[in-house]
């Protein structure tokens, strides 16, 4: 059953009318199926020292890729076959090649792993340069990796293989490039956000970021379906056979600080899945988290100035905790205690009684 689940929670945007039967080749795409030959995907290419794209194996000997951008501040594009440079600390852009263009990146202090949604892949322009920006914002590294099944990675995707990957991403950033466990931070969006809390449950990892995160396959589907809290199987805290990437369950292993963002106008993801995951993560959310209001799903202000801020004010916090320690105490005071559900309303019910006594005081 969990099989079945897994095929309808994919959708490369290549190749979608092949899946699940396997990818059929180019030829086949271009002449057979709805995708023109020129829609299909090609791996982007190696900037200099600011951006490259790996090809790593995990466990199991899936081929997927891995896209590394530095923190820089001109970036290269191309129009009509010509090149432009992009001034990345105020979106200016020039045909002349700036005296900056080619200078060695800033020291990172951090490194982001993020996990795309169902519908990203590596070779989309528009996930990698959300993430150069970052990358120059935050003063950080930013890696995106492939999900198999995707783009040009072999395989079928699965919650195993798509965790496989994540992991060996992780190993390629600790074990290859020997960056310190507390200077890598996961952030996921969307379906990205369960290989987010999966790894973050298995190793250790600095802080993690969850953008329109849900608590499980099955309790969205519940959602829409309107049998919320009807069936037992769609209610948090509850596993089923056939549900998959359940990031309910992982919260009691993480043991970093949690950064949560969403939209109240979800309507993929409702935003009652913010809250249960709030509720499940209490005591180590990173303050209030980040709730936008009026926004789609696929529409997050992600380019806003108030959006940097904030995930530069989480990295701050980290990157204190990294040198202090942080211990129970120290917890304790950084975070943000969030009420859960059955202390809101014993809240209202002591100020509702409050209320009355009040009222009967002044009547006598």
């Amino acid at each position: 059953m969990g099989i079945v689940v897994q095929t309808c929670v994919f959708d490369p945007p290549y190749h979608r009318c092949c899946y699940p039967c396997g990818k059929c080749c180019d030829s086949i795409c271009a002449a057979v199926c709805c995708y023109k030959k020129e829609s299909l995907p090609y791996l982007p290419e190696t900037n200099g020292e600011y951006s490259k794209v790996l090809e790593r194996l995990t466990a199991r000997g899936s081929t997927f890729h891995i896209w590394e951008g530095q923190p820089v501040k001109y970036v290269k594009r191309w129009s009509q076959g010509k090149p432009y440079y992009t001034d990345l600390s105020d979106d200016h852009s020039t045909w002349a090649r700036p005296k900056g263009f080619g200078m060695s990146p800033k020291n990172a202090k951090f490194h982001i792993i993020y996990s795309h949604g169902r519908r990203e892949d590596i070779t989309m322009f528009s996930p990698r340069w959300r993430l150069q920006k970052l990358a120059w914002s935050l003063d950080s590294v930013c890696y995106m990796y492939e999900w198999p099944g995707y783009a040009k990675s072999s395989g079928l995707p699965s919650q195993r293989r798509v965790y496989e990957s994540i992991r060996a991403t992780y190993d390629y950033i600790v074990k290859e490039k020997k960056i310190d466990p507390s200077r890598v931070i996961l952030y996921g969006m969307s379906l990205g956000t369960a290989p987010t809390a999966w790894l973050a449950s298995q190793v250790p990892v600095g802080g993690i970021i969850l953008q329109s995160g849900f608590t499980s396959i099955c309790r969205v589907v519940s959602s829409h379906c309107g049998c919320r809290g009807l069936c037992a199987c769609c209610l948090p805290g509850c596993s089923h056979c056939c549900d998959v990437f359940d990031t309910y369950d992982l919260a009691n292993d993480v043991k970093c600080p949690v950064y949560i963002l969403h939209s109240k106008s979800d309507e993929v993801i409702p935003f009652e899945h913010a809250e249960d995951l709030l509720e499940a993560f209490r005591g180590k959310i990173y303050k209030p988290p980040y709730i936008v209001d009026d926004v789609k799903h696929d529409f997050f202000p992600v380019q806003t100035r108030e959006y940097v801020e904030n995930l530069k004010g989480f990295l701050d916090f980290v990157a204190e905790k990294c040198q202090s320690g942080f211990n129970d105490d120290q917890k304790a005071s950084a975070v943000t205690h969030i009420p859960s559900r059955t202390e809101v309303a014993d809240s209202e019910s002591s100020e509702t009684s409050c209320e009355v006594s009040t009222k009967r005081n002044k009547t006598d």
